[in-house]
This record gives structure tokens, sequence and C-alpha cells, in this order.
């Protein structure tokens, strides 16, 4: 058998082994961030990162809610400090430029052609840790991010075989997900009911036009008396 063919069986056997490990976490009943961490625990055996953020974006906005650290302490000041350069004007691979492109994977040191400064992420603050480059990765469910992977490294650039293995495990997180991580992030959300409905629709992947028609429908139901449709005048029409 040509070594290449067993390299491919190899890694094929190392993915579904990953899949049938990352299934196991979502349905273990674990809370958002100890699930975060044990994927991290996963990832760390595939690649080499002494930092990373597993975080959760709001699906409408596409705007971060939670992050969870690996290899730092969590501080509110410095993922404040670092939100705020993600509306820096022309800021390199910014989540929501990922998100609007439909981007999976992007390293820093890539897209900038290695000068990683023309980040305002990077001058100003990534750079004060000892950071050489970041990798992130965007998690998708059809057309929504609803999370996202970001590393950074210290001694050395990510390779585009590193930006593999990270894409490859966002897919596996994804099929891994199931009711249970929902509700996970509607608690971590405190959402109410009615926002628990919207959130379950844009996580099974439902265009904004599809949902643009539930909240309307919603909405007549809601304000509707005996069929009639709500109108700007209140109870006179129907008085």
């Amino acid at each position: 058998m040509a070594p290449r063919t067993v390299r491919r069986m190899v890694t094929a056997m190392r993915s579904d082994a990953i899949e049938r490990r990352a299934h196991r976490l979502v349905h273990s009943g674990l809370e958002l961030e100890p699930l975060c961490l044990g994927f991290d625990h996963l990832l760390r055996e595939e690649l080499a990162y002494p930092v990373a953020a597993w975080s959760t974006h709001d699906p409408a906005s596409g705007l971060n809610t939670s992050c969870t650290m690996s290899g730092l302490p969590k501080d509110p000041a410095r993922e404040a400090a670092l939100f705020r350069h993600e509306f820096s004007d022309g800021e390199p691979a910014s989540y929501l430029s990922m998100i609007a492109q439909r981007r999976t994977t992007s390293v820093l040191s890539a897209v900038t052609g290695g000068q990683v400064d023309r980040a305002s992420r990077f001058r100003n603050l990534l750079s004060d840790y000892g950071v050489v480059d970041e990798l992130r990765a965007i998690c998708w469910d059809g057309d929504t991010a609803w999370g996202s992977i970001t590393l950074y490294r210290m001694d050395g650039t990510f390779s585009r075989a590193d930006e593999a293995r990270v894409a490859a495990l966002a897919v596996i997180v994804d099929r891994a997900r199931s009711a249970q991580l929902s509700e996970l992030l509607v608690d971590a959300y405190r959402l109410t009911p009615r926002q628990r409905d919207v959130l379950s629709l844009l996580l099974l992947g439902r265009s904004t036009a599809e949902l643009a028609a539930h909240l309307q429908a919603e909405h007549y139901l809601a304000h509707s008396n005996q069929g009639i449709p709500p109108s700007p005048y209140g109870g006179f029409l129907r008085s």
C-alpha cells in the first residue's frame, strides 16, 4: 500500500476518533465553559499553541456574547479592549468581516503579508503579551455564525496545515452540536421564551427572510382581533 494512502487512512481514523470524542463532550452535561475547555483539550492534541479564546456569537449580529480563555486567566478589561479593536476601520480579519465574507479561517500573518502590526489589536494589545501570530476560525451552522476559535502563538507563525486542522475541528464541533448545546447558549444569554424561539430558528440555519416572516406572523396573531389585521388606529376601527 502506498505511503500516501496509509497517511490518508491514519488521518481519517484520527478525525473519526476526534469526532466521537467531541460528540461525547456535547452530550456529557457539561456547562458552557468546561465544554469549551474540553474542545480546547482535543485541539491541543493536534496543534501547539499557548493561548486560546473560545467564544460564542450572537447569531443575528455576529457580536461576541461569551469568551472562555485557555492559557491565560480571564480578564474582562482585556477582552473589552480587544473587542473595541474589532471595530477599527480596516481591521484585518475581524470577526464581523470574516462572517460577512463567509470565511471559516484566517491567519493574521497571512492576511497582512507578514505585517501583523497593521492590525490595531496587535499593535495596541496582543504584542504586549508576546503574541506573534493569531489564527481565527468561525463555527457555522448553515449560514449562521454561532461561535469562534481564536488561537495565539508567541514563537512562530501558523501554517496552512495548522489552519486546516482548526477548520476541521470547527466542522466537527458543529456536527457534534445538539439541542443540549443550544440550551447551554440560551441559559448563558438569559433569554426569554420568545427569544429562545428566535435563537432556535437561527441555530437551525433559517434565513433572515424566513425569520422576518415568522416574526411578522407572530406579531399579526398577537395583535389581531377575530382575523382583523393590526391597525395604527388601535381599537378605533374595531369599536
